[in-house]
């Protein structure tokens, strides 16, 4: 890990966590199964901690433990209501719901952290050009 980016990182994290869902989404065996659960939860491992570690590279040090603080409550928020919204949905309409969430959370996750990364370097391009010009 300490030789690659924070957005590989990610990415790759998010990869392996993509390929696990689509092997549920496409599976009927419950070994093929249990082996793409564990390619997710080794794909979202890492995500996390590597975003925690990224903030103040995104915000700044001045905004680091204010964003520090949204991320953990925004975590703790996302682990109480997803699993409960998902439970719902599948309880009315199948289990095989599962898979999809899954896609719909990793898409959900790639799009914002894509988006924050590159709202984060116009933010640094243009600070580091007032202090340039300054």
């Amino acid at each position: 890990a300490g030789s690659l980016s924070n957005q590989t990182i990610i990415r790759c994290g998010l990869l392996l966590a993509l390929a696990g869902t689509l092997i549920i989404i496409a599976s009927n065996s419950i070994g093929l199964n249990r082996a793409a659960l564990l390619l997710i939860g080794l794909g979202i491992a890492p995500l996390y901690p590597t975003m925690m570690h990224d903030t103040p590279k995104r915000v700044g040090r001045a905004f680091t433990d204010r964003q520090v603080g949204f991320q953990v409550g925004g975590a703790l928020a996302g682990a109480a209501v997803i699993p409960a919204l998902v439970g719902l949905v599948a309880r009315h309409a199948s289990l095989e719901i599962f898979g999809y969430a899954i896609l719909f959370f990793i898409g959900a996750v790639f799009f914002v952290h894509e988006l924050s990364f590159r709202i984060s370097g116009r933010v640094a391009g243009r600070a580091t050009e007032n202090r340039r010009q300054s």
